[in-house]
């Protein structure tokens, strides 16, 4: 399958054909790149028309990119720890995301690499990577790594220290082990210079969705747990419960009582991870 992108004119409408001027800024497909256009309405009209190609060549693009992107190892010749980034996805991704994971012991780096380039291919898929998402393992091995979050200072750091071969504007996604979290960060990659342990709030959230795995949450929209007309009782999602904080949910699931409060102090944070907008992870 070859682009077809040097038969189109973006300088022009692709629906009423009116030229781009300082009055009239077109703006192009952001799916293919081939056409532009006025506006929302521009789009919407010429929509049917343009559907089939547009699928095309955004399949050519992503294509394109898994032939450019690849998987960066480090590691020190006197020790048996490294570390390894992608380089690439930021060609088409358009959140510009990298993923990084340090302490990469020599004997797991082509597992490690698998796994990177497995959350690679979903990000060019269009997936959602977010900060407390799991990846899971796929060859059977123990354990499950987690996306942890990154200070701004601190992302800075790791690009300048050790994500060299990324662009300046990466936004960099830490990926660590959920077995090593809590983790210290090195002092060169923290924004004081100094050691930083992190992932302890990871801990915690992963705690509590170990404990919720295949189980649904219960609503009371009334706030009676003993009213139990269908009106009122009934399943809900999570990203639902998360969103509609008026509900009463049974949270217990085995939680204690620690946890409940701190699923109630960070709804929002809970409604992120379980966001089911497009696709996700």
């Amino acid at each position: 399958m070859a682009s077809n992108a040097g038969e189109f004119d973006t300088t022009i409408c692709a629906a009423c054909g009116k030229k781009d001027s300082d009055d009239n800024r077109l703006k192009q497909c952001s799916s293919c790149k081939l056409v532009a256009y006025c506006n929302v309405e521009c789009q919407r009209t010429h929509r049917k028309e343009h559907r089939e190609l547009c699928k095309l060549e955004a399949k050519f693009i992503k294509r394109r990119a898994r032939t450019q992107h690849y998987t960066q190892v480090v590691m020190n010749p006197d020790e048996d720890l490294g570390f390894m980034y992608t380089v690439g996805i930021t060609n088409t991704h358009p959140s510009k995301v990298e993923l990084i994971t340090l302490d990469v012991h020599r004997d797991d780096v082509q597992h490690v690499g698998s796994l990177v380039c497995f959350l690679a291919e979903r990000l060019l898929d269009g997936y959602d990577v977010r900060p407390y998402q799991n990846a899971a393992e796929n060859d059977g091995r123990d354990g499950k790594y987690c996306i942890v979050p990154l200070d701004d200072g601190d992302r800075r750091k790791l690009l300048e220290n050790y994500a060299t071969k990324c662009d300046d504007d990466v936004n960099l996604l830490l990926m660590m082990p959920r077995s090593s979290l809590p983790f210290t960060l090195p002092a060169d990659a923290t924004a004081s210079g100094e050691e930083k342990v992190i992932g302890d709030k990871c801990v915690k959230v992963n705690t509590i969705r170990d404990k919720w795995e295949g189980h649904n949450f219960i609503r009371h929209l009334n706030g009676n747990t003993l009213d139990n007309r269908a009106i009122n009782l009934g399943w809900c999602s999570p990203y639902q419960a998360f969103t509609n904080p008026d509900w009463k949910v049974d949270w217990v699931c085995y939680l204690d009582d620690e946890e409940i409060e701190f699923v109630k102090d960070n709804m929002d944070l809970f409604a992120e991870i379980y966001k089911p907008s497009g696709p996700s992870m």
